[in-house]
């Protein structure tokens, strides 16, 4: 026989929220079930996006609040990415690269209606250039499968090997 779940009295110091007719323990049946129903929420949402959030370097969302950004999106490879003069041969050199086109459409392609402006596509390295908005951005942040890590495209100068004086 099921017992009764009903609202305890206002007054009443032990009935915070729910509690159980007929006696019981301090947590609920419901409350169990919904402490249940979270943890395995997060544990799907975390299945679902094969691993642990990107991470987002510092200043990336401030730039993209103040209207917009270029980021450089760092891609995850299965297996990694190796330079290529140290792959065993053609058939793998066309392996690697394909893992990162694929990796790169995928993103692309989850982006969907977002507004975004591909800057640059790589096709040895596990990286893309976009100039995001913040809907391109909560979005690369559910890409824990596929997106390593977001941060600024900034400008470094070149090193020409003068001491500059």
């Amino acid at each position: 026989m099921r017992k009764a779940v009903t609202r305890a009295p206002a007054g009443d110091r032990k009935g915070r929220g729910l509690a159980r007719q007929g006696g019981g323990s301090g947590v609920t049946r419901l409350t169990r079930v919904g402490l249940a129903v979270l943890v395995l929420g997060q544990a799907l949402s975390e299945s679902a996006a094969g691993g642990p959030p990107p991470v987002i370097d510092r200043g990336v969302h401030d730039k993209v609040r103040e209207g917009g950004s270029r980021v450089v999106v760092e891609l995850y490879i299965s297996g990694g990415v190796k330079p290529e003069g140290e792959l065993p041969g053609p058939s793998a050199v066309r392996a690697q690269r394909e893992a990162i086109a694929h990796a790169q459409a995928t993103v692309l392609s989850r982006l969907g209606g977002a507004r975004f402006v591909l800057v640059r596509q790589y096709t040895t390295a596990p990286f893309l250039v976009l100039e995001i908005g913040a809907e391109a951005l909560a979005l690369l942040e559910t890409m824990g499968d596929v997106v390593v890590r977001v941060r600024l495209d900034v400008t470094v100068a070149p090193n020409t090997g003068r001491d500059g004086g």
